[in-house]
């Protein structure tokens, strides 16, 4: 069974760029994201930016952008060099 392996997912260093990247593998598609989102961190204080990784697989038959929405698994992973072997070990283990 081919796997994808952290070497196919390009360096941590790349997605500080905030560049997306895909790939596919055995019947699934993936891609890699770095997301900054807004964290509202208590009651009258202004939100807080939150940087994280977010992983979308789809099934291997459409391009990212011509799959239907409800078609895509999402996760968020923490943005670390950690959160990206996390991020490969999703895309391994996940059935679609």
């Amino acid at each position: 069974i081919p796997m994808v392996d952290i070497k196919d997912v390009l360096s941590f260093n790349y997605y500080t760029y905030k560049k997306p990247f895909t790939g596919s593998d055995n019947g699934k598609r993936y891609r890699i994201v770095r997301l900054e989102k807004e964290v509202q961190a208590g009651e009258g204080t202004e939100p807080e930016k939150e940087v994280v990784f977010k992983a979308f697989l789809w099934k291997d038959f459409l391009a990212f952008e011509k799959t239907p929405e409800e078609e895509i698994l999402t996760k968020e992973f923490d943005f670390t060099p950690s959160g990206l072997e996390q991020v490969v070990d999703w895309i391994n283990t996940t059935m679609l």
